[in-house]
């Protein structure tokens, strides 16, 4: 532990962690026998916006069109060079990069009209609510779950039940 009082406890830190034992093997020491197979939303999320960030490659997109249509829909800011990064900064415009409640809102304004026809059969309402919820979610975990993004979906989810019972929602 700590020698001095209330410094900060590494070994504490590292047991919240479930972490109880450290070592070192050094560069090529070592060697992967199997990847573990354990459920992980984030590992999905990451499978997925790879393959559609191949999609956008194969349609065409390079460069910077490529780096700014990826960080808008995706949220990935990995093919962001730091001279457009640095353009966006000194516009002032580096939060139009991040996926945030706007886009959450305008993807919600999309699907609340696409599925517009599902309000004419019974129960439509309900079910158009639950169908949006579940892509807003969905697109929440494409992107990473950020925390903006996790408060805009989180919000919309609400607004959709209760567009769903006929409730007053206040955008």
């Amino acid at each position: 532990g700590p020698e001095n009082p209330e410094a900060f406890d590494y070994k504490s830190f590292l047991a919240s962690k479930n972490i109880y034992h450290q070592g070192f093997v050094a560069a090529g020491n070592w060697k992967l026998l199997e990847v573990p197979g354990t459920f992980s939303l984030f590992v999905i999320s990451s499978k997925i916006r790879q393959h559609l960030l191949a999609i956008l490659k194969e349609s065409g997109l390079d460069g910077e069109e490529l780096a700014v249509v990826a960080a808008l829909t995706l949220g990935t800011k990995t093919e962001l060079d730091s001279a457009l990064k640095t353009s966006y900064a000194k516009a002032g415009a580096m939060h139009v990069l991040a996926v945030s409640g706007l886009h959450v809102g305008i993807i919600f304004l999309i699907l609340n009209y696409l599925f517009i026809f599902i309000e004419k059969i019974k129960r439509g309402r309900l079910i158009k609510a639950v169908i949006i919820i579940i892509l807003l979610w969905f697109y929440a975990i494409l992107t990473g779950l950020s925390p903006s993004v996790l408060r805009a979906v989180t919000m919309f989810s609400f607004i959709a039940f209760g567009s769903a019972f006929n409730r007053y929602t206040n955008i």
